[in-house]
């Protein structure tokens, strides 16, 4: 490990934050992807994102492009997007639903099942059997009833990757509905991002409609620090009862919430690509996916309950755009940042004593891309 590196990984008071190049390499970049997208389980959304049998989504993880599809028993399934003829791209379209799957180049066809039903002319090849050229499945399992993959077969079960976190089953997660989604594209490299979530020493400054509600010099004692996660409460101001523009709203809160943490919203970065907001009447997440080493997309989505949409007037816009204007805000800080780590006047920094999970996050990458 190198000397810059190695101050990084240093015990939290004495450490100091990663170099710039790490931001901005490409081989690093290239290294991240072997060594912690590829091993590593990736959230690709709640379960609810696949409703009948036939329905799909595409996702791209660096030169990966994978497929999850709700399969005959409307079960979700996962597969390389990769016709078993000559490699072709079988899905080009990010989203949709159908009866089977059709390469556009020799018309190969797999069912929902990933079998392959149909290879024209095939049976004049010597000793070819449609049943030896199933598309190649991929690793899914569901946690917190969000969908994970996984492109290594050696990986550790998704229980046993995040074995410590806490205990979200009384909040019956499984039953939220998704009622909005936003898409971004962020010039950054997808640690900055990172970083940004899991701190709020620049919320005073940096957003008012969020510091407006949130008391974020308030952290309860519930946080938590696992190999691949940290994240914990945060305070509401005790005259609002929502992360939202006005702070107040009508919406019950989630199924299973405690009466102890009605004035808290809880922030867990979960390693490498999911942040789970779970404020006291919704759920928000983040799902990340680098696309270079200075570019970033990232997936948001809004989750309620069922009993809240059916509520006469149920408007859920209010939480909508107040993570919008705060997402935006934090992406120009990213943006911005992103430009001062590649310049000849960066150095490593001292972090603050409220950014223990930046350390934390910033520790984990090192040993996992570095060793140590």
């Amino acid at each position: 490990m190198s000397e810059d590196l190695a101050l990084t990984n240093q015990a939290f008071e004495d450490a100091r934050t990663p170099p710039g190049w790490v931001f901005f390499d490409a081989k690093v970049y290239e290294k991240e992807q072997k060594l912690i997208f590829e091993p590593a389980w990736l959230c690709v959304g709640h379960r609810t994102r696949l409703e009948k049998p036939g329905d799909f989504f595409v996702v791209e993880s660096g030169l990966n492009s994978i497929i999850v599809m709700a399969d005959k028993q409307n079960q979700p399934r996962a597969f390389h997007n990769v016709c078993r003829h000559r490699g072709t791209r079988l899905f080009k379209q990010q989203r949709g639903s159908c009866k089977g799957i059709k390469c556009p180049y020799h018309a190969w066809t797999y069912s929902i099942d990933g079998d392959l039903m149909s290879a024209p002319t095939m049976e004049q090849t010597k000793g070819f059997s449609k049943e030896d050229y199933p598309l190649l499945g991929v690793r899914l399992s569901i946690w917190n009833s969000f969908m994970f993959i996984c492109l290594n077969e050696d990986t550790e079960s998704l229980e046993q990757f995040y074995s410590g976190f806490p205990d979200l089953s009384h909040l019956d997660l499984h039953n939220l509905t998704r009622v909005a989604h936003h898409d971004y594209t962020i010039d950054a490299n997808w640690k900055l991002v990172s970083e940004n979530y899991n701190e709020c020493y620049h919320c005073p400054g940096a957003h008012p409609q969020l510091h407006k509600v949130s008391d974020d010099r308030n952290f309860p004692a519930h946080n938590v620090m696992g190999k691949n996660f940290a994240g914990g409460p945060m305070g509401i101001k005790k005259q609002y009862n929502t992360m939202s523009i006005s702070g107040v709203t009508e919406r019950s809160t989630l199924t299973g919430w405690k009466d102890d943490q009605k004035n808290m919203i809880f922030y867990f970065c979960i390693y490498p690509n999911l942040y789970l907001s779970l404020a006291p009447d919704y759920l928000l997440t983040h799902y990340v996916w680098p696309k270079s080493a200075d570019q970033v997309f990232i997936e948001t989505e809004w989750f309620f309950s069922p009993e809240q949409i059916a509520k006469e007037g149920f408007d859920p816009a209010d939480a909508i755009e107040f993570w919008d204007i705060t997402n935006k805000q934090d992406w120009q800080l990213c943006e911005n940042m992103m430009l001062g780590v590649r310049s000849a006047g960066y150095r490593q920094g001292r972090y603050h004593w409220w950014e223990e999970y930046v350390h934390a996050f910033d520790r984990w990458y090192v040993g996992r891309v570095f060793g140590g």
